[in-house]
């Protein structure tokens, strides 16, 4: 069998995998309530955070992530209608939610034509995320309000010391830690360094969260993260070594920065239709 299939079906059954031995341990384990709050969290966006890296390094028939692209949603949807409650639901929803998240992620990032789009990306995404986890109108706030809306739209993890699955990472963030991924491969950034800066955004986002006892969009840390980590994540292919870009309503600057004098130097201003030609 081809390598990259293999490590393709192996991120398949990954998350289902380890959700379900997590199942079948966790309530014969005692921790206190800090170490109960930890191991559900790094539970979830670790297990997710290998089994999208593993996605992101293997291959799949076109036809197959066609099929699992449309089997994902109908699936949750079937539990969310079916009102299932029960842990196998939790680790159909968890299995389904990643595959889903890959699938779209991974095919908008391989369609990113230049590592420096990461950057805008990062900032618009994260801004959404922001707005729809604190505006009370907002659909991640409505979700995270609603008990049962959560457990379908965030893969849960087993609690020590309980028969419980608690929601720990939303669908969105997959699909982002998937669109990075595939932009890293597609466009040759350092990928395993971004793997780690993701867990670490992913940390950050679970401190802030757990310190302020509120629910915290994980985008940002995520985003920021990756992008102060991976240079190139932020600089447009075929620029100067020290050239960046900024958007200004309908024009782009395109400036260097020389850190030994401290110094901005603006190189253009055009258009977005002539900057980059």
């Amino acid at each position: 069998m081809d390598r990259r299939l293999l490590t393709g079906l192996v991120g398949l059954a990954f998350v289902p995998a380890v959700v379900s031995i997590a199942a079948l341990i966790a309530p014969h384990l005692a921790l206190s309530p800090l170490w109960t709050d930890i191991t559900a969290f790094a539970g979830a966006t670790l297990t997710t955070l290998v089994a999208l890296s593993l996605l992101s390094r293997g291959s799949l028939h076109r036809w197959l992530r066609i099929a699992l692209f449309v089997a994902a949603p109908l699936t949750v949807l079937a539990i969310a209608l079916s009102n299932g409650q029960r842990p196998a639901h939790a680790i159909a929803i968890a299995a389904s939610l990643t595959v889903f998240g890959h699938v779209l992620g991974d095919f908008i990032g391989h369609h990113i034509e230049d590592p420096g789009h990461l950057l805008p990306a990062s900032i618009v995404a994260s801004v959404a995320d922001v707005v729809s986890v604190l505006h009370p109108s907002g659909p991640s706030h409505s979700v995270i309000a609603s008990e049962h809306g959560l457990s379908w739209m965030a893969v849960a993890f087993p609690v020590p010391g309980t028969s419980a699955l608690a929601p720990a990472i939303g669908v969105g963030d997959l699909l982002f830690i998937a669109l990075l991924l595939a932009a890293a491969r597609r466009h040759a950034l350092p990928w395993r360094r971004g793997v780690l800066l993701i867990a670490a955004g992913i940390a950050v986002a679970g401190f802030v969260s757990y310190s302020l006892e509120a629910a915290i969009p994980a985008l940002p840390a995520i985003g920021l993260a990756f992008i102060a980590g991976i240079p190139g994540a932020r600089k447009l292919r075929g620029s100067g070594r020290d050239d960046y870009r900024i958007r200004v309503g309908d024009y782009r600057v395109l400036y260097e920065v020389d850190d030994s004098a401290g110094m901005v130097r603006i190189m253009r201003v055009r258009h977005r239709r002539e900057a980059y030609r």
